[in-house]
């Protein structure tokens, strides 16, 4: 019997072609094996993403959170940061994201704290 697990690299190569990913289904399959309680197929299929939404980020982020992996939840929310100030847009949603961490009283760490320090180094300012 195939299981879902097995078919992960086929999942990629159907998913996307010519780059282009098909990012609603891509980020379907990150729910079903985070609901599933499967981290590590979970972070192995966003690590293949070539281009991520923010859908796909909370998605992650969120599944890791809830199953109790806080420090890789962290640790992905502050790539997600640093990926934000590569973008377009970018200083906009770090900002936002920088806002959301002030108003929910989130406790950062030294590399969270980085990450945006950096966010604004990019940008050149001040938060």
């Amino acid at each position: 019997m195939t299981t879902l697990n097995s078919l992960l690299p086929a999942k990629i190569c159907i998913l996307c072609r010519q780059h282009q990913c098909i990012l609603h289904l891509i980020n379907y399959l990150l729910n079903f094996y985070l609901r599933d309680s499967d981290s590590h197929n979970a972070r192995k299929l966003f690590d293949e993403i070539p281009e991520r939404d923010v859908r796909t980020w909370t998605i992650l982020i969120w599944g890791l959170s809830r199953y109790g992996h806080h420090r890789t939840a962290l640790d992905y929310f502050a790539e997600m940061l640093k990926y934000c100030a590569s973008v377009n847009n970018g200083l906009h949603m770090g900002k936002a994201i920088h806002c959301w961490m002030i108003r929910n009283g989130i406790d950062a760490d030294v590399a969270l704290h980085n990450a945006v320090l950096d966010l604004y180094a990019k940008f050149r300012l001040s938060g």
